[in-house]
């Protein structure tokens, strides 16, 4: 065979009525999510699920999938690096969707990038999101649920991210008690682990029904990178009362 019809035959890539969805998160909770709520509404839908860039570069050419969920903050590799990585591999008309809790204006420094990215959407997501933008770029014009199945999280993962936001809510007060109202400030602490709860809460609680939780989060976690880029009395200020929300959704789902 010539070569230039082994090349045709690379790019044409086949034909078939499943259709193969790959999410890079590495938040195991999104994952094990997304594929429950994605295989379980959308017929012939696979789901297959990458903790990283890096695994995911690895199997794409041979996955070949048609559509895309990826997030920003991942390990080693990010989003937006693997994203034009990614679109070499795949076909010129599957999309790319970033999932993430990082509005596309702080992005700004990085425009060659977002030429990559199909969609962004910022989290909290909950699964019905998940499903109607999969099912709009899939070509599902219907993604139903019957009475006795439920396309959320399944019970033990709903207790274990129950969990998550227990732990979350302790590291939360641990926090705020070290703010010093008459100072107005914090006292010096590590805020690191701080930072990867409030980011992990941001990303998955929506689809596991606590969205004010992840909002409260998310505007949480960009009040700690303000402080962190300019530590003043008026970001710890800013940081505290966002964290004081946070309480207010963590109290109202107890």
């Amino acid at each position: 065979m010539p070569l230039g019809r082994e090349r045709q035959t690379v790019v044409t890539r086949r034909v078939s009525t499943t259709n193969k969805v790959m999410v890079i998160d590495d938040d195991p909770f999104v994952l094990s999510t997304a594929a429950t709520g994605l295989t379980k509404t959308l017929p012939g839908v696979e789901v297959y699920t990458f903790g990283d860039a890096e695994s995911a570069l690895q199997a794409c050419p041979e996955l070949d999938p048609d559509l895309v969920f990826l997030d920003l903050d991942l390990p080693g590799m990010d989003g937006l690096e693997a994203a034009p990585k990614l679109k070499a591999m795949l076909r010129e008309q599957t999309p790319v969707i970033v999932l993430t809790a990082t509005r596309k204006s702080a992005m700004r420094d990085r425009p060659g990038a977002l030429a990559y990215i199909t969609e962004w959407l910022v989290k909290p997501l909950t699964v019905d999101d998940l499903r109607r933008i999969a099912g709009r770029y899939l070509g599902h014009e219907r993604a139903d649920v019957s009475e006795e199945e439920d396309a959320g999280p399944p019970l033990a993962l709903q207790s274990a991210y129950r969990q998550r936001v227990s732990v979350s809510r302790s590291e939360v007060e641990r926090t705020m008690n070290k703010y010093d109202p008459f100072a107005g400030t914090f006292r010096p602490t590590d805020f690191s682990e701080l930072r990867e709860l409030l980011h992990k809460l941001a990303g998955a609680s929506g689809l596991f029904g606590f969205a004010a939780i992840g909002e409260a989060a998310s505007r949480a976690e960009l009040a700690l990178d303000e402080r962190q880029q300019d530590p003043s009395p008026e970001k710890d200020a800013c940081l505290y009362e966002r964290l004081v929300e946070l309480m207010t959704e963590f109290k109202a789902v107890n």
